[in-house]
């Protein structure tokens, strides 16, 4: 896997803001849209190794993300971080560049 390409909501919920992954369903919480999304990152990295260790394609065995965050995420504002924004920075040899291209190349919405 060169890249994974994403799309991830972003909401708050009760004070606490979420990021949901929408290829995949994967989520993360923190206090702060940045905590959020490096908390994200950090599912996908262990998530990444994990199968790896499995001998499994990365990723592949979680589902997309249940329809009703697919269909808030096409009526929320979406956003492109520029690279002063991008809050994951886990350079952990090969797997890590791998989450750092996962979010890199996301598009985000927030709701």
């Amino acid at each position: 896997m060169d890249t994974l390409k994403m799309h991830v909501l972003v909401l708050c919920e009760d004070g606490i803001w979420v990021a949901q992954a929408l290829e995949h369903d994967i989520a993360a919480q923190g206090y702060s849209t940045k905590e959020a999304i490096n908390a994200l990152g950090m599912m996908i990295l262990a998530e990444v190794r994990y199968d790896k260790i499995a001998g499994r394609e990365p990723l592949s065995r979680i589902g997309r993300a249940p329809l009703k965050f697919w269909n808030l995420f096409g009526r929320s504002e979406r956003v492109r971080l520029d690279r002063q924004q991008r809050a994951v920075d886990m350079a952990d040899g090969e797997t890590g560049s791998v989450v750092n291209l996962a979010l890199a190349e996301s598009e985000f919405a927030f709701a």
